[in-house]
């Protein structure tokens, strides 16, 4: 995993979600200016990378999971957590990669028959 950019608030992270198109992100709930959630919404469904959300409030965490996190830490974070989280979103990335491998494989088969 490369880290590729921090952002300080929320516009922040839209913009360079946009701009660099990452596999992964990490969002805390609460940034200045527009929420993790917002961000979510800004970014929309198609677009949007997997998901961890970060906060230090699990009330969240149902709303976390309504948006289709891939996971959802609580602060302080614990390393054999945060290595439980990394994991799934692997396999959440792997998964995607492989539907996506489908589709275009039935697209050419479409072309060719």
């Amino acid at each position: 995993m490369h880290v590729l950019r921090q952002c300080g608030n929320g516009r922040e992270a839209v913009k360079a979600i946009r701009e660099l198109a990452p596999d992964l992100v990490f969002l805390d709930v609460q940034m200045p200016g527009v929420d993790g959630f917002g961000v979510v919404e800004a970014i929309g469904p198609l677009a949007m990378p997997a998901v961890i959300f970060v906060t230090a409030y699990d009330a969240n965490a149902v709303k976390a999971f309504d948006a289709e996190a891939v996971d959802f830490l609580l602060k302080p974070i614990d390393d054999d957590r945060f290595a439980r989280a990394l994991a799934r979103a692997r396999r959440r990335l792997e998964e995607r990669t492989q539907q996506a491998m489908g589709a275009r494989v039935a697209a050419v088969l479409a072309q060719l028959g």
